[in-house]
C-alpha cells in the first residue's frame, strides 16, 4: 500500500468531532487541490519568465483568505540534514531535476 493511500484510507475511516460533539468534515482535498493550483501557477510563471531559480521554497498560505506575500520564505539546506545529505538522493536530485 503506497504512503498516500494509507493516510487517504485513515483519514476517511474516522469522524472528526468538534469540541461540542458535532462532525466536523474537513477541506483535506481543497487544501491539497489549492496548493497544487498555487504549484503549478509558480511553475508555469518561472518558466515563462526563464527563472528557474528558487526565489521561495516555503510559503504559509491560509485557505480562507488572500495569499500574503509577505509569507514567502527561503530556506536554506540544512548543513546536517539526515535526508539531503545522502550521496544516494543527491544523484537522484541531479538526474531528475539538476539540482
Amino acid at each position: 500500500m503506497s504512503f498516500d493511500t494509507l493516510y487517504k484510507q485513515l483519514c476517511s475511516s474516522g469522524q472528526l468531532k468538534a469540541t461540542t460533539g458535532e462532525t466536523v468534515i474537513a477541506p483535506f482535498a481543497f487544501v491539497s487541490v489549492l496548493a497544487g493550483a498555487f504549484l503549478l501557477a509558480n511553475l508555469v510563471a518561472r518558466i515563462q519568465l526563464g527563472d528557474t531559480a528558487a526565489v521561495f521554497n516555503d510559503w504559509r498560505i491560509n485557505p480562507w483568505r488572500s495569499p500574503v506575500s509577505e509569507m514567502k520564505r527561503c530556506w536554506k539546506k540544512r548543513q546536517y540534514c539526515e535526508c539531503c545529505d545522502r550521496e544516494e538522493i543527491q544523484n537522484v536530485n541531479l538526474k531528475l531535476w539538476a539540482v
